[in-house]
């Protein structure tokens, strides 16, 4: 699984540059730069929780697999973050042209956010 989401996070950048932004790396965060604004890259892949038998202390009770599904997410918080992942239909590769899109909006809601913070002040 590691092969693909290198590859995966590769194409990805590839379009993003192409689209006319740019990478940055900041401690500990991957960030794609469009249009001035600053977006937070991350993938992970998903986790099943198997639950092992008679366990003596609740902080071995559970065995993590790997499952085989990967997510890519733009954001840090829950709040104001968006991700993408596999299902059983389409694979991430397929949403590229969604994620790309997105990044683009995002920018230009934001400049179009502080235009208006301006505008108030």
């Amino acid at each position: 699984m590691i092969e693909r989401a290198l590859m995966l996070f590769n194409l990805i950048i590839s379009e993003i540059k192409k689209a006319g932004g740019t990478m940055n790396v900041e401690s500990h965060s991957t960030l794609a730069i469009f249009n001035g604004e600053k977006f937070i890259l991350s993938m992970r892949e998903k986790q099943s929780r198997i639950k092992k038998p008679e366990q003596k202390y609740s902080w071995t009770e559970y065995d993590y697999v790997a499952s085989g599904v990967l997510f890519f997410k733009i954001g840090e918080n829950s709040w104001n973050s968006k991700e993408w992942s596999d299902t059983a239909y389409t694979v991430i590769e397929d949403k590229i042209e969604d994620i790309i899109s997105y990044i683009k909006l995002g920018a230009l809601k934001i400049k179009e956010e502080r235009r208006l913070e301006g505008l108030r002040r």
